[in-house]
């Protein structure tokens, strides 16, 4: 009978010990496919984000030129009497970023030797033309990606357009997806100061969406109408999920992104 007792309480002590490391297996299981969801997805916005505004023909770019139109590069243009608007914006509420980029060299034919800018050259695209416009939002609890060669400019984050998921609903609940221009730089290549340095300056504030060249009269510096602006873009990217079926597992990632292509254009006064 002793025995009997004894051999008990082991198998108990057994299978208690199965129970909790299987429990903790599991545990580390979803965590894994948790990050791995979520990582996927980070890498595919930060990746796409770097090429935000990169055109096959900005180094016909000649800054100072007086022949330089006022919005030379078709893919960061947001006046909409140039084209269509294609530059970054973050829309809904911080959920939904929209850019647009040549992932060809196809936008548009060079001009002849020696590709200077002159007043007959055509720059800028067409809304029948590629318009090459790219998106990533929350929607559902999922992160979506835009898919849809019909959405020719960068306004609106269109819910009736086609998105295709990154995320796996049945896995993992995305419970925010946020974007902020933040750490963004404007830098005036125009107008100086007494001391002959050109105007500079950042956006400190926390989850703004304003392009930094737009946020100049909120930093204290004035922008005269022909002035040529240089745009740093820094994007800041926030995911918060969780595993469907283990709330306990939980995961945030926070990337910054630096736009490798800087917006240059001329501003002019409304």
């Amino acid at each position: 009978m002793v025995g009997i007792v004894v051999g008990l309480i082991v198998i108990a002590g057994v299978l208690a010990i199965f129970l909790v490391t299987l429990t903790g297996s599991n545990h580390t299981v979803r965590e894994a496919r948790l990050n791995q969801e979520l990582r996927v997805a980070m890498d595919f916005i930060v990746n796409d984000l770097k090429r935000a505004g990169f055109w096959g023909h900005a180094g016909r770019i000649r800054v100072g030129s007086d022949a330089m139109p006022d919005n030379p590069n078709p893919f960061t243009n947001r006046d909409s009497t140039a084209g269509g608007i294609r530059d970054v914006n973050i829309l809904s509420d911080r959920t939904c970023i929209m850019f647009s980029y040549e992932p060809t060299f196809e936008a548009m034919d060079p001009p002849p030797p020696p590709w200077r800018w002159t007043t007959a050259d055509e720059y800028f695209l067409t809304d029948s033309d590629s318009p090459w416009v790219y998106g990533y939002r929350l929607s559902n609890d999922e992160i979506q990606m835009l898919d849809d060669t019909t959405v020719k400019q960068t306004t609106t984050c269109p819910g009736n357009a086609n998105w295709i998921s990154l995320t796996d609903r049945d896995v993992v609940a995305v419970d925010d997806l946020r974007f902020s221009t933040t750490g963004s730089r404007c830098f005036n290549a125009t107008a100086v100061d007494a001391d002959d340095n050109h105007h500079e300056w950042s956006i400190t504030t926390a989850d703004s969406v304003t392009p930094a060249c737009i946020d100049s009269v909120a930093s204290g510096y004035e922008v005269n109408d022909g002035d040529i602006l240089a745009e740093s873009r820094r994007i800041n990217v926030l995911i918060e999920g969780h595993h469907v079926t283990d709330p306990d597992a939980t995961l945030e990632l926070v990337e910054s992104v630096k736009i490798r292509n800087n917006r240059i254009y001329r501003h002019r006064d409304p």
